[in-house]
C-alpha cells in the first residue's frame, strides 16, 4: 500500500497529464503538509517544510532566524544583528557609531557615515583644514587647489606662472605654449605660420592649414592646378577626374577610353558592363 501512494505522489510530483479522478488520485496521496497546485497538476510543501522524496519534512528554524522561503540551502537565515554558526544564530555585537548590516563581507556591521573602521570598533574620521568628507562618507579629500601632503594634511598646490589647476584640482598643467621644466613653466619657440599646442612631448606646435612641416619651420603647401588642399590641410590631392603624378608634383586629367567610366576614387576608370579590358581600352566581352 505505501509504495503504491509513493508510486502516485511521484506522479503527481512531476505533473504528468492529471484529469478526472487521477486528479482525485494524486491529491489523495498527497503527502502531509502539503497542498495541490491545480494549475500544474502537482503538489508542493507548505511555507516551513521542504521536500524529501516524496514527503514533506519540517525545517527547523533556530531561535533568532527567519524562514527564507529558497528551495534549496538551509531554508532560513540569521535575523538582523545575528550571524550564522552553521546550525545556530548568535547575536553580532555592533560596536558605538555603527549599524547592523546584512552584507555578508562585513563583520555584521558598518561604520557610520564620517566613521570608519579600526579593529572592532568605529572612529572618527578626522577631517584636516582644505579637505571635504567623500560621498561614501569613508574618507575625505582636500578641496581643489590642494594635494595630500605629509600627515595627513592637504597642502597647497603651487601652480607656477602660465600654468593651471588640473581637472582633478590637485596638480597643475603648463599652458598652452608652455612646458614643465624644473617646477616652472617655459615658452614652447613656435615657427611663423604655426600655433602651440598642449602636446607633452614631440614639437609643441603645429602648423597651420596649407603649410607643413619641415625642419623647425612651416612652408606653404604648393597646390598644383586641378588640386585641393586634403583634409590633414599639409598636404594635396587631385580633384576628381584628374591622377597625381609624382614626378612632375601635377595632375594631369584622367584619360577615360570609349565605354568605359571614372570609378569610385575619381583618379581612374573602369570598363562599362559588358565590356571588358584589352591593353588600354574596352572591348565587348563576347569579341
Amino acid at each position: 500500500m505505501l509504495s503504491l501512494v509513493l508510486m502516485t505522489a511521484a506522479l503527481c510530483t512531476t505533473g504528468g497529464g492529471l484529469q478526472g479522478s487521477h486528479d482525485s488520485a494524486c491529491r489523495a496521496a498527497m503527502p502531509a503538509h502539503s497542498y495541490f497546485d491545480a494549475g500544474i497538476g502537482t503538489w508542493d510543501c507548505e511555507r516551513g517544510y521542504r521536500k524529501d522524496d516524496q514527503v514533506c519534512e519540517l525545517i527547523i528554524v533556530p531561535r533568532h532566524a527567519h524562514l527564507t522561503g529558497d528551495e534549496y540551502g538551509k531554508g532560513w537565515e540569521c535575523d538582523p544583528t545575528y550571524e550564522d554558526t552553521g546550525g545556530g544564530c548568535r547575536i553580532v555585537h555592533v560596536p558605538e557609531n555603527a549599524y547592523p548590516s546584512a552584507d555578508p563581507f562585513d563583520p555584521g556591521w558598518e561604520c557610520k557615515r564620517s566613521y570608519r573602521q579600526q579593529g572592532d570598533a568605529c572612529v572618527r574620521i578626522r577631517i584636516p583644514a582644505h579637505a571635504y568628507l567623500t560621498a561614501a562618507g569613508d574618507r575625505w579629500e582636500c578641496e581643489r587647489g590642494y594635494y595630500r601632503g605629509n600627515y595627513g594634511s592637504c597642502a597647497p598646490v603651487a601652480v607656477p606662472q602660465n600654468g593651471h589647476l588640473d581637472d582633478f584640482g590637485h596638480d597643475w598643467f603648463c599652458d598652452r605654449g608652455y612646458r614643465k621644466q624644473q617646477g616652472d613653466c617655459v615658452a614652447v619657440p613656435v615657427p611663423e605660420h604655426a600655433y602651440p599646442t598642449y602636446d607633452t612631448f614631440g614639437r609643441g606646435w603645429k602648423c597651420l592649414r596649407g603649410y607643413r612641416v619641415q625642419d623647425n619651420s612651416c612652408i606653404a603647401v604648393q597646390v598644383p592646378e586641378h588640386a585641393y588642399l586634403s583634409r590633414s590641410g599639409d598636404e594635396w590631392q587631385c580633384a576628381r577626374g584628374y591622377r597625381r603624378d609624382e614626378g612632375s608634383r601635377s595632375c594631369p586629367s584622367v584619360e577615360v577610353p570609349a565605354n568605359a567610366h571614372l570609378d569610385i576614387s575619381g583618379h581612374s576608370w573602369l570598363c562599362d558592363s559588358g565590356y571588358r579590358l584589352q591593353q588600354n581600352g574596352c572591348v565587348a566581352s563576347g569579341a
